[in-house]
């Protein structure tokens, strides 16, 4: 049996995202701090990140110190994530550099899943100490006992083999688990989700990526903002637990509840912790709104999702000619430049692109 707590993109940071009008830096750690104390409450063996660790490749001493040092705290679990776009410097997927990887060096807890430089292997645990290298998995063994019989013991116990797929992998869609014997969970960090967030999205739904990975138990998506749970005849399948925190004015942002899940491979029971959050008016500068609105969401919901920024002007247009321009009282062209101007700065002023709550059971 192993007990799992479920995060989506933590995005850590030290800029304060714009319009956001708190300590955010202090908000934020607050965020990890309550995802640390409830998978201790709650007994979990490890915490999953699937992507999107950091906001950016170069998130400052003063951050990588913190956080080093609050993971580095004696809690009773490891950490295993993979890499997203935003932990890459230029997006490049050179899973050798950046702060994750210095993370991985930095804290005995952190690991990095399918990063290993001998074709990406995956992460296996069994209830002891350790993660070891046997050919070509990973197994959690005895202290000194690398051998085929700690594998041979985490599959007659049900362990789990923990795969990683990070942002630019080229086996995107075409990978499989090397064994059925163990319960497989796959990390991706992937746009993944039950809807377009913006025209003309490439994106694949739930079902699509369940249909995609067919030999994995359990698959963890990353990158898409905002949560849902996928079931296959009432079995979990697919799951996003969400961003850890708001960033952006848009509406969706506004109605987003940060949680992480809990979930249990022997019970196949699934909790869902919402963590503690300001409401958006205590959060978020109040933003002049009117006629113009809703297309300026969008374009601040598209400038989020997007994942190459040297998109031009006229390829970002083009995305957004299908939303309800017409009848605004003035130039569509007019109205979208002038709010693509205003998202283009925020984006640039960003630099870069009490008691805990109980758990709620999800059906």
């Amino acid at each position: 049996m192993t007990r799992l707590l479920i995060t989506g993109d933590w995005q850590l940071r030290t800029s304060p995202p714009a319009n956001r009008m708190d300590d955010f830096y202090e908000v934020q750690k607050g965020k990890v701090l309550q995802v640390f104390e409830i998978a201790q409450r709650e007994e979990c063996d490890f915490i999953l990140v699937p992507g999107d660790f950091f906001d950016n490749p170069s998130p400052g001493i003063r951050l990588l110190i913190d956080y080093i040092r609050l993971i580095n705290h004696p809690w009773p679990f490891k950490i295993l994530a993979c890499f997203g776009q935003h932990d890459l410097y230029m997006h490049n997927p050179d899973y050798s550099t950046g702060p994750l990887s210095l993370l991985q060096h930095a804290c005995d807890k952190v690991y990095i899943a399918g990063s290993d430089s001998s074709a990406r292997t995956p992460w296996v645990n069994t209830p002891v100490c350790k993660l070891f290298p046997i050919d070509s998995a990973f197994v959690e063994a005895d202290p000194g006992g690398t051998t085929m019989s700690d594998m041979a013991r985490a599959a007659s116990s049900g362990q789990c083999a923990f795969y990683g797929l990070s942002y630019g992998d080229p086996r995107m869609g075409k990978f499989e688990a090397w064994t059925d014997d163990l319960f497989n969970i796959l990390l991706i960090h992937d746009m993944i989700g039950p809807e377009e967030l913006f025209p003309g999205q490439e994106i694949d739904s739930p079902e699509q990526a369940f249909k995609a990975y067919p030999t994995f138990d359990l698959i963890v998506c990353g990158d898409y903002h905002y949560s849902f749970v996928y079931k296959e005849k009432g079995v979990l399948r697919v799951i996003n637990a969400g961003c850890l925190v708001r960033k952006t004015v848009h509406w969706r942002d506004q109605q987003l509840r940060p949680a992480a899940y809990v979930f249990d491979t022997k019970s196949g029971s699934l909790e869902r912790f919402e963590l503690q959050f300001a409401p958006p008016e205590k959060v978020f500068r109040e933003v002049e709104r009117g006629a113009t609105a809703e297309i300026g969401d969008d374009l601040v919901e598209l400038m989020s999702t997007i994942d190459d920024v040297d998109l031009s002007y006229e390829d970002i247009i083009r995305a957004m000619v299908e939303q309800e321009v017409a009848g605004i009282g003035k130039s569509a062209g007019e109205v979208i430049l002038k709010l693509l101007e205003e998202t283009l700065d925020a984006y640039r002023a960003e630099g870069l692109r009490g008691s805990l709550p109980k758990g709620e059971a999800v059906s």
